[in-house]
This record gives structure tokens, sequence and C-alpha cells, in this order.
């Protein structure tokens, strides 16, 4: 079946990813109102899962710290740019920037990064993060008031069940340690796919990322330690995973989407 990246979603996934992007500024806003902690308690799924770097239910572990008393030292601010959402509008995805501000009495000059959160709409209907993530940068990718941009439409393949999406997981995970992680990841990278680490500006070619994988050498010999998937969706064509390399610190995720039928990226 051809693929025409022109095709339009239905009416109730746009809006779904409309609603989607505003669940996430409206979480960025609360945020910066209340705090850290208030904020992200509000807005995680109960068992949502945030690396800071080790993995943690978020939730969980804020409401066991006592609210702050004193003022804030330090705000930050973030702003989705891009997103893309399942054919279930049960699952989604935004990224963006990030901007850190120092609130101290002797204030250091603001930082940047990015980060991705993966939502799921919860039985109520409202939308909470699954997983979250980001990296600092050494510079501002984006302006913190940018506009929102989704990925482009494409052609949604038929369900399957669960077992085909932790299929591709583990044969992903088997093909890096075989052969290498830039020819792993270059068999099963989508157009539009945006790779994040620490200190770097976000990579969105294929040439930028096998240079960087190549660079990290650790990446190549070594396998994951994978947590598993951590959400899909009803229809299965969106799904996510998180885990860590061994041969170094650095945690990771992934998300991936049904292209055609039979086909993941």
């Amino acid at each position: 079946m051809a693929v025409f990246v022109g095709e339009i979603y239905s009416q109730k996934v746009v809006r779904a990813l409309e609603e989607l992007a505003a669940a996430e500024r409206a979480f960025a806003a609360e945020t910066v109102k209340v705090g850290f902690r208030d904020g992200f308690i509000k807005y995680f799924a109960d068992d949502g899962i945030g690396f800071g770097p080790e993995p943690q239910r978020t939730k969980e572990v804020l409401q066991k710290r006592p609210a702050p008393t004193g003022p804030r030292t330090l705000m930050f601010n973030w702003q989705p740019m891009f997103g893309d959402i399942s054919q279930a509008d049960d699952l989604g995805y935004t990224t963006g920037p990030v901007l850190y501000t120092d609130l101290s009495a002797n204030p250091r000059p603001p930082r940047h990064g990015m980060y991705f959160s993966v939502w799921q709409k919860q039985p109520d209907g409202t939308w909470k993060v699954a997983i979250d993530m980001g990296v600092d940068t050494p510079a501002a990718v984006a302006p913190i008031d940018t506009a929102f941009v989704s990925a482009r439409p494409v052609v949604r393949g038929k369900s399957s069940n669960v077992g085909d999406f932790r299929s591709l997981d583990s044969m992903f995970s088997e093909s890096i340690s075989k052969t290498s992680a830039p020819k792993a990841y270059g068999s099963l990278l989508y157009d539009e796919f945006r790779v994040h680490r620490k200190g770097m500006m976000p990579i969105t070619d294929k040439a930028s990322l096998g240079n960087c994988l190549r660079r990290r050498h650790e990446i190549e010999t070594s396998g994951f330690r994978r947590f598993g998937p951590c959400g899909t969706c009803r229809h299965n064509d969106d799904g996510s995973t998180a885990g860590r390399l061994r041969a170094s610190s650095m945690t990771w995720g992934e998300l991936l989407k049904r292209i055609t039928p039979g086909s993941r990226r």
C-alpha cells in the first residue's frame, strides 16, 4: 500500500493532538506558577516515570517530599514545539525547548534544554504524563514561545496485538548488540525522528546521528538494560520504551509509530 504523507488526520485525532499540546502548555504554566513539586504532582500519572537520571515514579517520589517553604531559587519553563498522537488518540508525545531561570540573589545566566514527554489519556478523558525526560543543550533550540508543529500525517496500519510491539523492541536491542547502533537505528528511523543527547543540540538527520553514534563508541559495543514497554495505545500503532545503556550512565527513551501495516518506525 502506498504511503501518502499528505493524508489528513481525522478531525477527532487533530482535536486530540491540540488538546495534548494544550495540556503540555498548562503543565508548564502551572509549574511556573506553583513550582516543580506541585506542578509535576498535578500532571503526572500515578505510575508515570521520570528520569533524573534514574527512572522513578515521579508522583510517588514527590508526594513524599515536604512542600518547599522558602523562596524559589530556580524556575523552569518549557513549550511544546513538535508532537504526534496515536490513531486511537489515547497516547502521544510532545517535545520542545526548556528555559531554566535562576531566581537567587546572585542569578547566573539562564540555561537551556529540551524535554520529551509521553502522555496517556486517562479513563476520565484527561491527559497525564506517562514518561518524562530532558537534556541540557549548549544554547536555546527555539524561543520559549515557539509555535507548535505536528508530525506529518501518515496512513496508519491496522491494529495488532501487543506481542508484535514487544518483538520489535527486542529485535532492535539485539540488532544494536550484534551489529552497531548506526545500522540498527538506520533500519528503523522514521523521517521525522529526533534524538536528544545531554549537552548536544537535537539530532534530526541520519548523517549527524551516524557520526554521533560512531563517536560514542560505547553505544555500539554495549547492549541495553530495558525497562520494557512503558505504554501502548488501544490500536497498538504507537508505543514507548525506556532503558539504560550498560556501558554508560545514559538513560534513553523511544516512541515507535506504525507507518503501514506491519511496519513501525
